[in-house]
């Protein structure tokens, strides 16, 4: 069969990974995982000396003769970046389907131990290449995982052999717990019959060094060494575990001044690890692999059709675009389906499970991690609503339906796409009018993951804030500070705290609140979020001169963020020295057109009407309208431009349309009455509107109360009259007349209201509740004083009025 040169090396490129799918994989043979993570993704996770070199030599050690011969298809190595956490457990996974009863599964994990709060169930985490430096459940191993990986091992007559060089140097998120010393100490905990090999104890630290094979941990070198047969104390041609556990803590104590002890716990000391072989070939893992990949090549390429080639290569290039489940048709998934379908590629079945998950699980994490570390472009993702959040939920229902429930990612899988849904459902309520429904359905998805994993900080995190934006201030601090506990070096709980504590009251609890977020910016001191938001809560109490320090640095650290040049650009409009700084920020915000727009062009307008530009302001104000027809203050601003500007006969023609296009809103009427305050066109506007009698009567309740606050007393009085017209019926209406009046001063006609009031609130059987509001309410303390309202007072609530 003739392949194109192109298939040829798609195929050259997954042949490692597609060795243990293929049919004749040694069945009865020992499995390896090995790993080794000496650089991570995150900046803040402390890079290892040789951890990779460590993992790699005991990889090589496996594939010769006095390691055991394990062939390739039966050992996974997994070095720095190809360690993300997908592919760790995804090897796991590899591991236990394939490990037969009565052969020894090797486990090697050099890598950080750690554990960021104590008394968590996970017993502490193992860091993948792209595990997060603040948030380890659900983005690192747990060592529970792991237990339970080992237990489903032994529970199938496996010999489980357990290598950890976790306890390295580097400052870590659980340093202030003794997070590294906790984990090893968990570690250490034997769950069944496995053997567990510690490179050393709890409260001690590994070493590594050049001393040792030119770059080795002291550990992993005197553990192969002693493996290869230096541990052979009696010449037998066998390494026991007395043996081995004697030679490596005696030579590791040694060389490391008595400062690092391994341990060895499990099995009968008498056990056989390694049976050595007369003869030492000197053949090394690549050039095994080599001489696997050209069998293997001859396998596969004996059993793929031409459309199958097709397929094949075109999964691997949406693989490698990132083109996961979209484009229809032309996605890794869609290829996948087809290949899956194909009879003669079932032995490439499990590598294709293996290759999309892990891609569709890197993927996610990838986003979790950015967020966490507040990346500047992922938090802006977040805010656009970006389309791979609304793909996520599918790439994790894809890995889990790929995996099965019976898989142990399932759960994780399912959290983290509850996370997801929650998080998109919320982003887009933050845009919507019906908000609530949606932020009680994504709280209720976030609830769901907290279920499956309670330990997961960032999901207490994005409950928090859900709870917030439904008023539960308790229940979101709860959260916050659950996260807090969980992630204590994680800074977005504190800042959200923070903002808890300004949405509550930015005065009272000015202190409580600077005192979160300072604790944020100590733990990040670049997250331009954390000034943003110290910044508000600085402007909102009057402290301008130090929120514009904080607008100002949240600007540097990120001049992309709209909401960011949204609120500088505020706290600059405040000055006529910074009027036109502002109107650059206002203008990037409209050109950009994504967020904010109308909002910009809003403040844009008011501000040219305070710079004396009425034509610019009136320009900006009906742009802002037509983006956003509901925030009253743009009609309040563009009515004052049209009086500045003199064009008084088009305002009245404007708000005259405005009435004609949205008749129930006030903003028509109220601007109409204000660009001349000597006609009544406005409630005769009112009066002919089509509306329904209880819409009319709101809409002229809340001109009285937009007039009252105005001081135009003449209108407020007649819209309340006429939202209290007819008497009978309509209570509510004639006792804020009655209030309007006697705040207003009017006592004369607000005895008069008083007295129709009280005669009606009796016909309807209701004026004991009117008497009691009449005498609590403060708009009447004056009133109560006068004669008149003391015998209305007495005469229709049957006793004497009360002294004030």
């Amino acid at each position: 069969m003739n392949l194109s040169a192109s298939f040829l090396l798609a195929c050259w490129h997954t042949l490692l990974a597609l060795t243990c799918f293929l049919p004749g994989a040694a069945a009865g043979q020992s499995t390896a995982v090995v790993v080794g993570i000496a650089r991570f993704q995150h900046p803040n996770v402390t890079e290892l000396g040789y951890a990779d070199q460590d993992a790699s030599a005991f990889a090589d050690f496996l594939a010769e003769p006095a390691g055991g011969r394990l062939p390739a298809d039966r050992l996974r190595l997994l070095t720095n970046d190809e360690a993300t956490l997908a592919a760790v457990q995804s090897a796991l996974q590899w591991q236990r389907s394939v490990a037969d009863s009565g052969t020894t599964a090797y486990l090697y994990l050099a890598t950080h131990g750690d554990v960021a709060a104590q008394d968590l169930a996970s017993g502490g985490y193992l860091l993948a290449h792209d595990t997060p430096p603040d948030n380890y459940d659900l983005l690192a191993l747990s060592v529970s995982y792991l237990n339970d990986h080992l237990a489903a091992l032994t529970s199938r007559q496996v010999r489980v052999v357990l290598i950890t060089d976790a306890c390295h140097a580097g400052s870590l998120a659980g340093d202030a717990v003794g997070g590294r010393t906790l984990t090893a100490t968990h570690l250490m905990q034997r769950r069944g019959r496995e053997i567990r090999m510690l490179s050393c104890q709890p409260y001690e630290l590994a070493h590594e060094g050049e001393r040792w094979g030119g770059g080795r941990g002291a550990f992993s070198y005197y553990l192969e060494r002693g493996m290869r047969g230096a541990a052979d104390e009696n010449s037998d041609r066998s390494v026991d575990l007395y043996e081995l556990d004697a030679y490596v803590r005696a030579r590791v104590s040694e060389d490391t001044d008595r400062a690092q002890h391994p341990l060895l716990s499990g099995g009968r000391m008498d056990e056989a690890l390694v049976t050595l072989s007369a003869e030492r070939q000197q053949q090394q893992l690549k050039r095994r692999s080599a001489e696997l990949t050209e069998t293997l090549e001859a396998t596969l390429l004996a059993t793929v059709t031409p459309q199958a080639q097709r397929d094949y290569v075109r999964f691997q290039r949406a693989l490698a675009d990132g083109q996961l489940v979209q484009p229809s048709g032309q996605s890794a998934l869609s290829f996948y389906e087809r290949l899956r379908g194909q009879p003669d590629l079932i032995a490439l079945r499990g590598m294709l499970d293996e290759q999309l998950t892990v891609a569709l699980l890197d993927s996610v994490q990838q986003a979790i991690l950015a967020y966490l570390a507040a990346d500047p472009a992922e938090l802006s993702d977040r805010d656009r609503i970006d389309e791979k959040y609304a793909v996520f939920p599918r790439y994790l229902d894809e890995a889990a339906r790929i995996l099965g429930e019976n898989d142990p990612r399932h759960p994780g899988i399912l959290a983290r796409a509850q996370y997801f849904r929650g998080v998109v459902l919320r982003l887009r309520a933050d845009r919507s009018d019906a908000a609530d429904s949606s932020y009680h359905r994504a709280n209720e998805y976030l609830e769901a993951a907290l279920d499956l994993y309670p330990e997961a900080a960032y999901l207490h995190n994005e409950s928090g804030l859900l709870l917030m934006r439904l008023g539960e201030a308790r229940q979101a601090y709860e959260r916050f500070r659950r996260a807090a506990v969980l992630a204590p070096t994680w800074a977005l709980p504190y800042s959200n705290l923070g903002m808890l504590y300004k949405q509550r009251h930015p005065e009272r609890y000015y202190n409580v609140a600077a005192a979160y977020y300072d604790r944020a910016l100590a733990l990040k001191p670049d997250l331009s979020g954390v000034y943003l938001n110290y910044g508000n809560l600085m402007y909102e109490t009057g402290r301008l001169d130090s929120a514009a320090v904080m607008l100002r640095q949240a600007y540097a650290l990120n001049p992309g963020d709209t909401y960011v040049r949204y609120n500088l650009a505020l706290l600059l409009a405040e000055d006529t020295a910074g009027a036109e700084r502002a109107q650059q920020l206002f203008a990037s915000i409209v050109d950009e057109d994504y967020g904010l727009v109308a909002d910009a062009l809003r403040e844009s307008g008011l501000l040219y009407l305070r710079m004396g530009r009425p034509d610019s302001a009136l320009l900006q104000l009906r742009l802002a309208i037509e983006r956003s027809p509901k925030p009253a203050r743009a009609y309040l601003g563009l009515r004052e431009a049209y009086q500045q500007s003199g064009q008084h006969a088009e305002a009245r023609a404007y708000f005259n349309r405005l009435i004609e296009r949205e008749p129930a809103s006030a903003a028509g009427y109220y601007n109409l009455a204000l660009v001349d305050t000597t006609s009544d066109e406005w409630l005769r506007g009112l009066r002919r509107a089509a509306l329904s009698d209880s819409l009319q009567r709101a809409v002229a309740t809340e001109l009285g109360f937009l007039f009252f606050r105005a001081g135009q007393f003449n209108q407020g009085e007649a819209s309340l009259r006429f939202a209290a017209r007819g008497g009978r019926g309509y209570l509510a209406q004639g006792f804020n007349l009655t209030a309007f009046l006697a705040a207003t001063g009017q006592n004369d006609k607000a005895i008069a209201a008083l007295r129709a009031l009280l005669k009606n609130a009796r016909a309807e059987d209701r004026a004991a509740e009117y008497c009691e509001r009449f005498a609590a309410d403060a708009d009447f303390t004056a009133l109560r004083k006068a004669p008149a309202y003391r015998q209305l007072y007495q005469t229709y609530c049957d006793i004497p009025a009360p002294a004030d």
